[in-house]
């Protein structure tokens, strides 16, 4: 197996960890939504899409350390938020320094704050 075969193990690990979150620990914010997962194989990332009556309400990124912190995918984030939809972003416990810089230059641009969530090795999801 490669390492990027065992990275989207993980990831997938993680993406499954974080719906089960979502469900069952803030389940009213949740009430009505068909929760998907797109497994972006190429790129080395999951995406959680959030969707309210056929319509999309938000998404959450489940990222490695390099997929996260690159301009393309701040653009994408930062489309989401002035789009008006819900954006979660879940990295590794390691990359919590680069979080913080990822967090306030998304501030910075007067939009939704968007949701931050770490995963240690284990693949448990916390809030930063």
């Amino acid at each position: 197996m490669s390492n990027g075969e065992c990275e989207m193990m993980r990831l997938c690990k993680v993406a499954h960890k974080r719906k089960e979150q979502m469900v069952n620990e803030t389940p009213l914010l949740f009430v009505g939504m068909k929760i998907e997962t797109d497994y972006v194989l190429e790129k080395e990332y999951v995406v959680i899409t959030l969707k309210e009556g056929g319509e999309k309400r938000g998404v959450e990124f489940i990222e490695n350390d390099s997929t996260f912190f690159t301009v393309a995918k701040a653009r994408r984030y930062v489309d989401i938020l002035r789009r008006g939809l819900y954006l979660g972003i879940v990295v590794p416990e390691r990359s919590f320094d680069l979080v913080l810089g990822l967090k306030s230059m998304l501030r910075n641009q007067e939009l939704r704050n968007p949701a931050f969530f770490v995963y240690d090795e284990a693949g448990n999801v916390k809030t930063v």
